[in-house]
């Protein structure tokens, strides 16, 4: 009897403390949401031009069958990179990995008429001086490119830039919470919450063109400037701060 005596009270001891530490962990919630906060999101936006770019090209080439469709392509690539490597760009700077085969048909009157075979491959040349973008589209479009599939602009600076922005609306939020505080006569306290999610890049974008469009580009804008516009790396943050009044 006294053996299990003892159990019930080593239990019943157990239950206390354990409803002891539940109550104390209410009451310090309870406190500390009604401690009084405030809380505020830092913006920051930081503008750079772009100094280098891709250029996407296609090349589209036909031939009766697939090996000849893949040989003139083989060809008119070749071509290009050794003019482009004239112009000072290398081959570790383009890439030409992409080639699809595929049969072409003729549709007249309902009826099927095969016509041969298409190659097409994507072309991707990176270069880290804009003042070159004119000599490369000139250069891609005398070997009968069929395709600017786009121009796609960044800055080399580009991890410095988003740590700059990132810094700049922590300082934001710092300063916005801080002149609130002050406004309302209270200091502000130790960080409760911080809720950040990555910021973004904006980049400035050139349009798809036509194989017409290319070749009108080229007469056109003969010994022209690209003006690209900038790029816009945004920050955000949002942060709670406790509150010390008086």
């Amino acid at each position: 009897m006294r053996t299990i005596q003892m159990i019930k009270n080593k239990r019943l001891l157990s239950l206390l403390l354990l409803f002891s530490l539940v109550g104390c962990g209410e009451a310090a919630d309870a406190q500390q949401s009604h401690m009084p906060q405030i809380s505020v999101s830092g913006n920051a936006e930081i503008v750079a031009e772009p100094d280098e770019a891709t250029i996407n090209l296609m090349l589209q080439t036909q031939s009766a069958d697939s090996a000849g469709a893949k040989a003139e392509s083989d060809r008119r690539l070749n071509a290009f990179l050794d003019e482009l490597e004239d112009l000072g760009i290398s081959e570790e700077q383009v890439t030409a990995a992409s080639l699809n085969i595929s049969a072409q048909y003729d549709y007249q009157n309902r009826q099927q008429r095969f016509i041969g075979f298409q190659a097409t491959r994507s072309i991707s040349v990176d270069i880290t001086d804009l003042d070159m973008l004119h000599p490369v589209l000139d250069t891609a479009i005398s070997h009968n490119v069929d395709g600017i599939q786009g121009i796609n602009y960044r800055s080399s600076r580009e991890d410095q830039l988003k740590a700059q922005a990132r810094a700049a609306a922590i300082e934001d939020s710092q300063q916005k919470a801080a002149e609130l505080a002050e406004a309302y006569g209270a200091q502000l306290g130790p960080v409760y919450n911080i809720n950040y999610h990555s910021g973004q890049i904006v980049r400035p974008e050139f349009a798809m063109a036509s194989d017409m469009a290319v070749r009108s580009f080229s007469a056109e804008s003969a010994g022209g400037r690209f003006i690209p516009g900038d790029i816009r790396f945004t920050d955000s943050i949002q942060v709670v701060f406790d509150l010390i009044t008086h």
